[in-house]
């Protein structure tokens, strides 16, 4: 793309940026090398429990479809993820310890995105000093390190610039060249890989640039029937990937995500006042989806490559623009409810509930790391001119002076620590201080000069890694057994705990004790008729003890260490299982509970005959994913009830034949129980799985067909 002379050692450059870059991410990763679990944030509250139980699952031989651990049980598949059919998920935590297998799902997806971008890059024309050098300042740059906590949503960004190889490959080869057809069958596995990883979202994210990506390549003189054999190879991707879709999308028409509110989607919508973000490290107004920080270094070279725009060749300039109208369309998308595009995705159904608007700053952080990537090979090349460059001279010292007086403004006023004040004056003065610096080095790289060209990537990565030590490993770092110790009240056999946290951010982690869980965040919560703040319904549940966090809150959410104050439940709970002869009828449980003795009365959805005065005997024989067996002893039809959700994907069995599952309480399972000694079993299995595997099947088939097909055909001399 960019040719030149250079006085640069490229190989030695390479092998340099690649050792600095690694001790980045030794830094990054010191959980792995110690061999502990991080449970900041999202990962404590919601990823590592159920990520246990998978495990365990796995070990134990079994299905771990369903998990009975968290908010009275929960459809672990259609929640999505969790990613449990995805091949790289399942074969680490099938082959290796808990700790290693998590930490490897989690630090992984860094050099990968970083050998994707570099692979993009060099497909582009980048040196190999530039490409990787652009590779690893995505991987460590502010938007992905800062999104640590949502391991699903970065690995399914992860696929995009593999996605973009192979889309090059064939546009710049052929579909019937060996590279060609190996690169159309990566689009499909890639495709399915993104999407059995369980976030949605995600993909959907991913396939406006990748539509951009068309649109752009169709200016670039890219056949339109290409186009249409991409679209073609994603709907093949898709297809097979519905093994994981349409148990999600089952799951989410039960969920209140159903429920669109205008207001619960644009929350996190960017806005202008987190923009220094951009220049400044430390800046915080207080939410992190906000974050845009890809180092300053990237800044000033993407800087430097537009005021450079008509120096580029014509090849550079129509990824230039790619990158630059990526760039522009992510952020106005990021603005949610204050940009006009955004507000087309809510005329959109499900789409609509797709909430975060701050998440499409992904593709602003991606194009910025290409665009230094260019600039950095533009200045190995002597290529980069700044107009006014003894500006450059004057700016260096105008940050330095205005970093001193940001830090004497930060020691005069002495702003608590810790304080969002003291967060912005310490990020403007550290920002300012390494404006300076940057601007500084920045000359002499100008002029090729090979100490400036190292120091440049010295000071790069110290920044972005200066950036990682900050924002995380804040007293949340845990072996496997310190998090089994941490104080949990005791509970005998089927009782429940409830955390109390501020909004949905119940945490989950005692679950990693298996200690059952009245309560827990989830991404789909499914839709309850009951209110869990209500002590009957404590009660109900089988929730003996009450957890309320004793961490600082922070930004409204209980994160960081994981320790409760406990206080016993003012209603002693009623069993797991229990024979009923009463029942009333009521579509809403909450306006009759309060007047009945829910020891005795049952509240179902339609009337039921049941009869006798004592309830009979009732004995839980098994209790595992997804499965439960008991044996009853009754004297007449009796309702049995247990304390688990209720969900279509359970099925029963009396002594081997169906019946009907009966909600009771809105929420948990029931079923009609005739008089004598009986066998009950409730088995769960998700009611649309069997049609998504079948679909599943079918997309393999048809892939296996096309390329069978493709296989055939000779590539055109």
């Amino acid at each position: 793309m960019l040719q030149g002379d250079s006085s640069i050692n490229n190989k030695r450059l390479f092998y340099f940026i690649l050792f600095i870059a690694g001790g980045c991410f030794l830094f990054l990763c010191y959980p792995l090398i110690v061999n502990k679990l991080i449970i900041e944030e999202d990962l404590g509250v919601y990823v590592i429990a159920p990520r246990y139980f998978y495990w365990n699952c796995l070990h134990e031989g079994y299905t771990p479809l369903w998990c009975s651990y968290q908010h009275c049980g929960f459809d672990l598949l259609g929640e999505g993820q969790f990613g449990i059919f995805h091949p790289f998920i399942w074969l680490v935590y099938r082959f290796l310890p808990f700790t290693l297998a998590f930490n490897l799902e989690i630090y992984a997806r860094y050099p990968i995105l970083a050998l994707g971008i570099y692979l993009l890059t060099r497909r582009w024309g980048l040196s190999p000093a530039a490409a990787l050098y652009s590779g690893f300042v995505c991987a460590f740059s502010g938007y992905f390190t800062r999104h640590f906590s949502h391991p699903v949503y970065i690995t399914t960004l992860v696929h995009i610039p593999y996605l973009l190889w192979c889309y090059e490959i064939v546009s710049s080869s052929s579909v019937f060249s060996k590279r060609g057809k190996l690169a159309c069958l990566g689009i499909v596995f890639l495709t399915v890989s993104q999407i059995l990883i369980g976030f949605p979202q995600g993909c959907f994210y991913t396939g406006l640039l990748e539509i951009l990506y068309w649109l752009i390549s169709w200016k670039r003189g890219v056949g339109y029937r290409l186009i249409l054999f991409f679209m073609f190879l994603k709907i093949l991707g898709v297809v097979i990937g519905t093994i994981q879709l349409i148990p999600s999308f089952d799951h989410y028409l039960l969920s209140e995500r159903t429920k669109f509110n205008e207001d619960w989607v644009n929350f996190g919508s960017y806005h202008l006042r987190s923009l220094p973000s951009l220049f400044f490290p430390l800046w915080d107004d207080g939410y992190f989806e906000y974050t845009l920080y890809p180092g300053v270094g990237v800044i000033i070279l993407s800087y430097g490559l537009i005021l450079n725009y008509t120096r580029t060749d014509p090849n550079s300039r129509s990824l230039i623009n790619l990158l630059i109208i990526s760039l522009i369309v992510s952020i106005v998308l990021a603005f949610g409810k204050a940009g006009f595009i955004y507000r087309l995705q809510l005329m959109l159904p499900i789409i609509q509930n797709f909430r975060v608007p701050a998440r499409y700053l992904f593709a602003t952080s991606f194009c910025f790391a290409i665009l230094s990537g260019i600039a950095f090979e533009m200045i190995l090349q002597n290529k980069m001119r700044i107009p006014f460059s003894r500006i450059l001279i004057w700016l260096r010292y105008g940050f330095l002076i205005l970093g001193l007086i940001f830090f004497f403004c930060l020691e005069f006023r002495s702003p608590l620590v810790g304080s969002k004040e003291h967060r912005i004056l310490t990020g403007l003065s550290l920002g300012s201080v390494e404006l300076s610096i940057a601007l500084f080095i920045f000359t002499y790289t100008l002029k090729v000069k090979e100490w400036a060209i190292y120091a440049w990537v010295i000071f790069t990565f110290a920044d972005l890694t200066g950036y990682v030590i900050f924002h995380h490993y804040k007293n949340s770092i845990y072996t496997l057994d310190e998090l089994k110790s941490l104080e949990t009240p005791l509970l005998i056999q089927h009782q429940r705990i409830f955390i109390f946290n501020n909004g949905d951010y119940q945490d989950s982690l005692p679950a990693i004790k298996n200690i059952p869980l009245s309560s827990s965040y989830l991404s789909m919560k499914p839709r309850r008729k009951l209110d869990y703040s209500n002590e009957k319904v404590l009660a109900l549940s089988g929730t003996l003890w009450l957890g309320k966090p004793t961490t600082p809150q922070v930004d409204d959410i209980y994160f960081g260490r994981h320790e409760w104050e406990w206080t016993k439940s003012p209603i002693t709970p009623l069993g797991y299982a229990r024979l009923l002869t009463k029942a009333i009828v009521a579509e809403n449980p909450m306006t009759v509970l309060k007047d009945i003795d829910i020891e005795s009365v049952a509240i179902v959805k339609k009337p039921i005959e049941i009869r006798g005065e004592t309830p009979g005997q009732v004995t839980i024989q098994t209790e595992e994913s997804g499965l439960i067996v008991l044996t009853t002893e009754t004297r007449s039809v009796q309702l049995l009830v247990v304390a688990e959700s209720n969900n279509p994907g359970w099925r029963v069995t009396i002594d081997g034949e169906q019946q009907e599952v009966i909600p009771v309480y809105g929420d948990y399972l029931g079923c009609l129980v005739p008089e004598g000694n009986h066998r009950i079993e409730f088995r769960f299995y998700p009611r649309k799985l069997p049609l998504a595997c079948w679909v599943s099947l079918t997309g393999i088939v048809l892939t296996i067909l096309v390329f069978v097909g493709l296989m055939q055909v000779k590539e055109p001399k």
